[in-house]
C-alpha cells in the first residue's frame, strides 16, 4: 500500500498534534499509532475532551496528553520540546509516561476572559474559506448553559414543561422525563 504525500508529510513531521472528542477517539488513536510506527522518534501530543477524561488509555498511544484548555499549555510544551523533551514535569496541565508510568502535572488554571480575548482566530486560506459552509464549535466551558439550552429546545419540541418544584420535565400527562 502506498502512502499518500499528505500522510508522508504527517509521518515525517517532528510532532503530531491530535485533538479528539469521544466519537473520533478510535480513529485518532489509530492515527497516533500509525505515526509512531512510521516515525518512532516523532512526538505525539493529544488533547480534547476524550483524552482529558481518559488520560491513561490515551497514554498507550501518545507521548503527552494536554488536559483541559490547550492554548497556553501547548505553547509551553512545544517550546520545551525544542529545549529538553525529557523534562516535562514543570509544565502545568499535561500527563505523560515516565518509565512506563503515567505522570500528571498540576492542572493549569483556566484562561481569563482577557486572555481568551487575545487568542487569534483560526486562519483559513482563501481556497479553504470558499469551501467552508459550516463551522464546528467545541467547548468545555459553560457546559451547564449549553445543557440547559439543549434541554430547553428538546422540551419545546416535545411539548414538555419544567416543574418548578423538582426541576424535572413533564409532558401533558404529567409523566416525568
Amino acid at each position: 500500500m502506498e502512502i499518500s504525500s499528505q500522510l508522508r508529510d504527517i509521518f515525517s513531521s517532528d510532532v503530531l498534534c491530535v485533538s479528539s472528542i469521544t466519537r473520533t477517539s478510535p480513529q485518532s488513536m489509530t492515527l497516533s499509532d500509525l505515526y509512531k510506527i512510521n516515525n518512532p522518534d516523532g512526538f505525539v501530543i493529544t488533547g480534547g475532551p476524550d483524552p482529558t477524561f481518559k488520560t491513561e488509555e490515551w497514554l498507550r498511544h501518545v507521548d503527552v496528553v494536554v488536559r483541559g484548555e490547550r492554548e497556553a499549555t501547548l505553547k509551553d510544551l512545544i517550546n520545551r520540546l525544542t529545549e529538553d523533551p525529557f523534562y516535562l514535569k514543570d509544565i502545568s496541565g499535561i500527563s505523560y509516561n515516565k518509565n512506563g508510568n503515567p505522570e500528571f502535572t498540576n492542572p493549569r488554571p483556566l484562561l481569563t476572559e482577557a486572555e481568551l480575548g487575545q487568542l487569534p482566530h483560526p486562519f483559513y486560506d482563501p481556497e479553504v474559506s470558499r469551501k467552508i459552509h459550516t463551522g464546528t464549535i467545541e467547548t468545555n466551558r459553560d457546559a451547564p448553559i449549553i445543557v440547559i439550552f439543549v434541554r430547553s429546545l428538546l422540551c419545546m419540541e416535545m411539548n414538555l414543561e419544567e416543574s418548578p418544584q423538582d426541576g424535572f420535565w413533564k409532558n401533558s400527562e404529567g409523566l416525568m422525563v
